[in-house]
C-alpha cells in the first residue's frame, strides 16, 4: 500500500506536504497491541501511567503520547490511492509474518 502511494506521489508533480496512508478504521493502539501480543515470544509490558507522572518523567513528550488522534487520508485518496489492507489488528498475523520475512 505504501509503495503504491509513494509511486502516485512521485508521479504527481504538485504533490507536497503531509500525506497520511491509512484505512480510516480508527483503531486504538491498545487494540493493535492486543492483536499482536499472542504472536510475540516476549509479551509487551503495557502499563497505564497517570499523565502527571508521565509529565514528570518525560516532559512535554508525555502530552504527545496521551493524545487521542483521528487520522484521515483525503489527500492520498485524491490521488486515487486506496488501501488494500484494512485493520491492523485484524491482520496482525499477516503483518508480523511479512515483517519477519523482510528481515531475512
Amino acid at each position: 500500500d505504501l509503495a503504491d502511494l509513494y509511486a502516485r506521489l512521485a508521479a504527481h508533480a504538485g504533490a507536497s506536504g503531509v500525506y497520511h496512508a491509512n484505512d480510516e478504521g480508527d483503531e486504538r493502539v491498545n487494540d493493535i497491541v492486543g492483536a499482536i501480543r499472542p504472536y510475540l515470544p516476549v509479551k509487551p509490558d503495557v502499563r497505564y501511567v497517570p499523565i502527571e507522572e508521565a509529565r514528570t518523567k518525560m516532559g512535554a513528550y508525555a502530552e504527545a503520547l496521551a493524545l487521542d488522534q483521528v487520522v484521515r487520508s483525503p489527500r492520498a485518496r485524491a490521488l486515487g490511492w486506496t488501501p488494500s489492507l484494512h485493520s491492523v489488528a485484524g491482520n496482525a498475523a499477516r503483518l508480523l509474518e511479512e515483517w519477519r520475512a523482510s528481515r531475512n
